[in-house]
């Protein structure tokens, strides 16, 4: 279920100044990954395009206006999963969830190509650098594969 993700979400939670998400499943931990690198980098953006997805849904639906530069948000990512992730391998795993997240994205022209162009994107962060976001990672335990799903919530401190 992990390396392959559907797009179920649910229905997004919101509050004037929180977001709650919810994805099916958990981000596998892409510093243990055993298979080849093309199946790394399409899980990897399997998992950035879910979570951005979720993210412009739940923007919408909310309201909230797309981030300036000056805004700092705070983004809690809860884990429930089965197997436990070391304390590395947990953080390494949503940083595809926390670029999907991202107004600012960069994508690359052409299938091999070195330059990039700047995009919109979801817009619930300005940026994952530490003057835009303050990230908290946590899992907790579940008895069942059919359990595990990862929880989003973004926090704003200023509208």
């Amino acid at each position: 279920m992990a390396d392959h993700p559907t797009l179920a979400t649910s229905t997004p939670t919101t509050s004037p100044s929180k977001l709650t998400l919810v994805l099916e499943g958990v981000p596998p931990n892409w510093l243990n990954w055993k298979r080849g690198l093309k199946e790394r980098i399409r899980s990897r953006t399997d998992w950035k395009e879910r979570a951005s997805l979720a993210a412009r849904v739940a923007r919408a639906k909310s309201g909230w206006l797309l981030p300036k530069n000056s805004d700092h948000r705070s983004v809690a990512i809860r884990c429930f999963r089965v197997r436990q992730l070391d304390h590395d391998g947990l953080h390494a795993s949503v940083k595809p969830i926390i670029d999907g997240l991202k107004y600012v994205q960069y994508v690359r022209l052409g299938k091999r190509g070195t330059r990039y162009v700047q995009v919109e994107g979801a817009g619930l962060i300005y940026d994952d650098g530490p003057r835009f976001v303050t990230v908290s990672v946590s899992q907790h335990p579940v008895e069942h594969f059919a359990d595990e799903k990862t929880e989003i919530e973004v926090s704003r401190e200023s509208i």
